[in-house]
């Protein structure tokens, strides 16, 4: 029985397979294993190539991972189960298949914040950290989650270029409110000219970097970049539905009567709100009022 300590600073005690001899080890790895051409072609990972490893992780790019599977017990459950089966078959390689989440970048980061190694989320890499979010839901590593929804915090909160847009994005996929709504209370300067002008995308936002809509002459310099009708169409396949709905609603208030991003977002607290039958009720007829009033 191991322990180790989790992300949120408690002990949790996995169960582990009986060790085997380093002669065993070594036969389960590779002997029992015949190499496959494309195993033959994989690349090794520079920082997680643990000589003493107990499994190995090949990304749907084809690269290795060897790492303690205590980490991958410890934060999912999901996971835990994987390797119990692989331990049975005497192959402990997991095989990640999803080309879009899966690929080395986004695993990398897991094990990032498996290892607590995690340091300053630069710009450049906030699109691999929406896949590392996502690859952590897949495979429900709530303290993962937990720990990747602070960091998102941070950077709502850091006073610097914060590229709300982005923030609310991570925020929704995360299925937190209060980040989403610290990312829209932001919006009033986030404007299309001082945030993308001469600026590209963080690697991995997109899986394509040109938008398949036919508007080369429909420029957003100026215009806020939270508002959706701005939008690449990547960016709303991105958001989830909900938050997408609310986004949509709030954003009405900005334009109406000199609306501020700060009124949209108390705006999206309220539409975002669990719902009750009274609640909704009420909610519909205020709305329909402002309408007929404007």
């Amino acid at each position: 029985m191991d322990t180790i300590t989790t992300l949120a600073g408690t002990n949790r005690k996995i169960e582990t397979a009986k060790p085997l001899s380093s002669s065993s080890t070594a036969h389960t790895l590779a002997s029992d294993h015949t190499p496959s051409p494309s195993d033959a072609a994989h690349k090794l990972d520079d920082r997680y190539n643990d000589p003493t490893a107990d499994l190995k992780i090949v990304s749907s790019d084809g690269v290795v991972f060897k790492v303690r599977s205590i980490y991958l017990r410890a934060a999912s459950k999901i996971l835990d189960n994987k390797i119990t089966s692989l331990a049975t078959s005497f192959d402990m390689t997991l095989r990640l298949e999803d080309t879009s989440i899966e690929r080395a970048t986004a695993v990398r980061l897991l094990l990032e914040f498996l290892h607590g190694r995690i340091g300053r989320l630069e710009y450049n890499n906030l699109g691999i950290f929406r896949r590392a979010i996502l690859l952590a839901k897949k495979y429900d590593c709530e303290l993962v989650l937990a720990a990747m929804k602070q960091y998102t915090r941070t950077l709502t909160r850091s006073g610097k270029d914060v590229h709300c847009r982005m923030v609310f994005f991570l925020g929704s996929i995360l299925d937190d409110i209060d980040i989403c709504i610290d990312a829209i209370r932001n919006a009033e300067a986030d404007t299309w000219d001082n945030t993308e002008s001469g600026l590209a995308p963080p690697k991995e936002w997109y899986e394509h970097l040109l938008s398949d809509l036919n508007d080369p002459d429909d420029w957003f310099d100026g215009e806020c970049s939270m508002d959706p009708s701005t939008w690449d169409p990547e960016d709303i396949y991105q958001a989830p539905p909900r938050y997408l709905a609310g986004l949509l609603r709030a954003t009405r208030v900005v334009y109406r009567d000199g609306g501020t991003w700060k009124a949209a977002a108390d705006k999206f607290r309220k539409v975002m709100e669990p719902l009750d039958t009274d609640s909704e009720d009420n909610d519909v007829d205020e709305d329909r009022d402002e309408e007929m009033s404007n």
